[in-house]
């Protein structure tokens, strides 16, 4: 122990304790882990139904300005007894 010196030792084994796993089990544990997704759902009239939602969005922003719009007329009658376009 003064000098430093240690000992080593090389174990050799002919066969292995534990059986490496072949490739193909682990594989197929791997696959078992992760669960399938789910279908895409189909997609028919795609292009069509894009145009449709398009339109949509379109009809509630002009609706959603015109009710911002008759809010204002409202309020400017009310003060003013005019409609805004009446001048």
């Amino acid at each position: 122990v003064e000098h430093s010196s240690y000992v080593t030792i090389d174990i050799v084994l002919d066969r292995p304790i534990i059986e490496k796993r072949k490739l193909s089990d682990l594989y197929r544990k791997v696959s078992d882990l992760i669960p399938p997704r789910p279908p895409y759902p189909l997609k028919t009239n795609s292009a069509g139904k894009a145009v449709d939602d398009y339109h949509q969005q379109i009809k509630n922003v002009c609706n959603l300005i015109l009710d911002e719009y008759r809010k204002v007329c409202i309020d400017d009658i009310n003060v003013e007894g005019t409609l805004p376009n009446d001048q």
